[in-house]
């Protein structure tokens, strides 16, 4: 086991605690790739590069190892940016998360929890069979705002905005054209 006192020097200047960590155990050769060179020098090989570890401490081979360690890779920024820009568009959202923002915008809902029960289970249909198309689903901020369609007039009185009072929504008559039948295989 080797002993590195460049990586003790740059922990006792790290104010993050992991970070910190981390370079006490490189300071003691036990975590990384460091290759000992026949010329007495160290280097230290990681996934973004090598870096010659120096015997002393200087501010600037500090700044080195810290933008080889700690600053993040511009292209996984890249593509992160990306996947955060296409999941801001309902379409590009996988079925199933999109159906726990749909659970996430019923429990929202403000209405008891037998009519959010019964509101998730109709919504949750109709966008299974789709009745309920993407540009119906008004998506920002990665939360469903606003689900606007015919289909949610139905939860209330006569699609005028009130909320229903009478126990009728509660069956199903947000789709009359949905019947279900009981069939008995014999």
């Amino acid at each position: 086991m080797r002993f590195y006192p460049f990586f003790l020097e740059c922990s006792k200047r790290e104010t993050d605690k992991e970070n910190k960590r981390y370079l006490e155990l490189l300071g003691f050769g036990k975590c990384g790739m460091i290759i000992d060179n026949d010329d007495g020098t160290s280097t230290l090989v990681k996934e973004k590069g090598k870096f010659k570890i120096p015997i002393t401490y200087s501010v600037q081979m500090h700044d080195e190892l810290n933008q080889m360690l700690w600053t993040k890779n511009n292209e996984f920024e890249k593509l992160e940016a990306t996947i955060k820009e296409s999941m801001k568009q309902w379409v590009n959202v996988k079925k199933r998360d999109q159906l726990r923002l749909i659970d996430k915008y019923v429990l929202k809902l403000e209405c008891d929890m037998k009519e959010k029960k019964y509101r998730k289970g109709a919504i949750t249909t109709a966008f299974l069979l789709g009745m309920i198309k993407p540009n119906d689903i008004v998506y920002q901020d990665f939360e469903i705002k606003h689900i606007s369609t015919i289909f949610s007039k139905a939860f209330t009185n006569n699609g005028s905005g009130q909320k229903s009072s009478s126990r009728r929504v509660c069956e199903w008559d947000a789709a009359p054209s949905l019947t279900f039948r009981k069939y008995v295989i014999s």
